[in-house]
């Protein structure tokens, strides 16, 4: 959410059919996006909403910062309530959230100010905060299990080497880390984690991603499909990776041209790629122009906004700096990618002149998708509010 506000190969056979969705009508016989919450003024530079989780239907979660307080709100199945935090002022940004249960939810937020990375990891029973453990790490993706097997990646506290923990029943054991500092996870087993992240020394900001993958034993180092950017091109740190079996991984990110003169922002385009279980494939995006050289018709991912839709498909949020691309106000879009077809839906408002796509969860045994979204609440501007998101029933 932060990401949004703040920054107004071989290819895969791909049959492009285009579903233009215009306000919040959406495709034939589709139940379409909708909003289902509404926060006031808890989307700014310093509000932000950065990670949301469910377990099922009838269990979800979002945490984030609002007015450097650590806040969580918890859908029972009917309605979204908040869930009190004991000093909750202590925590600062939420970096990553599981849910397994209503009974074993965990939530990692970083604290202090010092240089050395610390990361609090807070247990929900059902009942009751657990007394936060302390990593001493820089914590940026979880993977979750039942029987509260959970793992955490990131970096560790000086900042110097990736770094990977489990939780073992009892405590926190640290383990063997992929080679590189991951940026987001995935995983549908033990025996099947994805990490996507970037070299700790880059070398190139031409090709800083890296997708491993941990097969049970030990970390293997995919190959993806070559970035071939124009000169002055770079690419960002990953956005966003989702597994739903060992032959079905989508991982997402975006290419930047350098900032132009006009709006001072990079002007940006989105990749995806496919893992069918051999080797990654680049799955075109119908929605932007790769490389393009015009002013206003930037359009990349969000940071964390890619989840699985239950039937082998991938939703996307993206945000397009092309004002003239999508209805009035709505500068954010939802595209779906399943059965080689991609559609597209702009992000659902209540009263917003903007709106802006956040992260995303698809919702277990199920075909819905929970998001979080933001919308400003007037043409006079001010802090954004809020929009919890749903697709799906």
């Amino acid at each position: 959410m932060l990401k949004s506000i703040l920054r107004v190969a071989v290819p895969m056979a791909v049959a492009i059919g285009l579903t233009t969705a215009g306000g919040m009508s959406q495709a034939a016989g589709a139940p379409g996006w909708r909003v289902i919450g509404l926060l006031p003024g808890e989307a700014t530079i310093t509000n932000d909403f950065s990670a949301v989780a469910a377990d099922g239907p009838a269990d979800a979660w979002i945490a984030g910062s609002v007015n450097n307080t650590l806040t969580v709100r918890h859908w029972t199945g009917r309605s979204w309530h908040s869930v009190a935090v004991p000093n909750s002022h202590a925590f600062s940004q939420v970096t990553a959230l599981a849910a397994l249960s209503p009974s074993s939810v965990w939530i990692f937020a970083s604290v202090g100010t010092s240089t050395a990375q610390k990361t609090a990891v807070l247990r929900w029973t059902g009942k009751r905060w657990r007394a936060p453990t302390i990593l001493h790490a820089f914590v940026a993706a979880t993977v979750a299990f039942k029987g509260d097997n959970v793992w955490v990646f990131g970096l560790t506290a000086n900042g110097k080497a990736p770094y990977a923990a489990s939780y073992n029943g009892s405590k926190w054991v640290q383990v063997a880390a992929p080679p590189q500092y991951a940026d987001v996870a995935s995983a549908t087993s033990p025996s099947n984690i994805w990490v996507m992240g970037q070299p700790v020394k880059q070398t190139s900001l031409q090709d800083p991603v890296e997708i491993d993958w941990f097969n049970g034993h030990k970390w293997i180092t995919t190959r993806h499909p070559p970035f071939n950017l124009p000169s002055g091109w770079f690419v960002e740190p990953p956005e966003g990776i989702v597994a739903d079996g060992p032959s079905n991984v989508y991982a997402t990110g975006a290419m930047d041209e350098p900032d132009t003169l006009l709006t001072g922002l990079p002007e940006e385009s989105p990749y995806v790629w496919h893992w069918d279980g051999a080797k990654w494939f680049n799955v075109p995006v119908p929605y932007s122009n790769p490389f393009h050289q015009d002013f206003g018709t930037g359009f990349g991912p969000v940071d964390g906004a890619i989840a699985q839709d239950g039937h082998g498909g991938v939703w996307l949020a993206e945000q397009n700096q092309d004002s003239n691309a999508l209805p009035t106000g709505a500068f954010g879009v939802l595209l779906h990618f399943g059965h080689h077809v991609w559609s597209r839906f702009p992000v659902p408002a209540t009263k917003g002149d903007v709106d802006l796509p956040g992260v995303l969860a698809w919702i277990p045994g199920t075909r819905s998708v929970w998001g979080i979204g933001a919308e400003e609440p007037g043409a006079t501007g001010g802090d954004f509010d809020t929009t919890i998101l749903k697709y799906g029933v």
